[in-house]
């Protein structure tokens, strides 16, 4: 391809030759003024420093909230390792069934995605979706046969996790253990949520359904 001709465009792409234009002239004057006495104000940063996430390589201790002496919530400590326990019998022959099967991939697809990851956590902790309430209150259920606690319980727990993660007051960090980050929250005492009353403040939006009331 050779080089472009551009007087072959029409007439406004052509290009025209500059004309020598004559020199502007200015003035100026300046008018000094006493310069005034001003108060300094103190600004804030427009970018605020970001509190970086904890070295996974760390440990940390159990959340300063955390009940001392030590008090165990049975309901907990001896319900989930006996649940756990039960389910290993599914491994005896004369207890196995593919039924069983399917209902325990069922069921985990039911109380574990609808009624943790998306009734507790998608819905009630982050507010991430509209729901009938007739809806969220069944998802609320289905959460609440994982024996994870209470929904508003739950989702207090949740928030502060996500306001402090991996740092005081962090309520279920696995930089404490495996699993207390598991499940070891659930069974020992936290004096942040050993009543509704201590921790309604962190779910006065969901505290306002009586539903979620009567079950606590």
């Amino acid at each position: 391809m050779g080089p472009f001709d551009h007087t072959c465009l029409p007439g406004i792409f052509k290009q025209t030759p500059l004309r020598s234009l004559p020199q502007p002239t200015y003035s100026m004057s300046i008018d000094i003024v006493p310069e005034k006495p001003t108060q300094s104000v103190a600004q804030e940063p427009s970018n605020p420093p970001k509190v970086l996430p904890a070295d996974p390589s760390q440990t940390l201790p159990w959340p300063e909230t955390a009940i001392e002496p030590v008090q165990v919530r049975w309901r907990y400590a001896i319900s989930i390792p006996l649940i756990h326990l039960l389910a290993c019998l599914a491994f005896v022959p004369w207890f196995f069934s593919w039924t069983g099967v399917a209902l325990s991939i069922l069921g985990l697809y039911v109380f574990g995605t609808l009624g943790i990851n998306i009734g507790y956590h998608r819905l009630l902790t982050h507010r991430g979706m509209n729901a009938p309430k007739w809806f969220e209150h069944t998802l609320a259920l289905l959460g609440v046969c994982t024996m994870q606690d209470t929904p508003a319980c739950w989702v207090a727990m949740h928030r502060i996790h996500h306001q402090h993660s991996d740092h005081q007051p962090d309520p279920h960090s696995p930089l404490v253990t495996f699993l207390w980050g598991h499940f070891g929250w659930l069974m020992f005492e936290n004096r942040d949520f050993t009543n509704v009353k201590d921790y309604q403040r962190f779910t006065r939006d969901l505290l306002k359904d009586p539903f979620y009331l009567k079950l606590e």
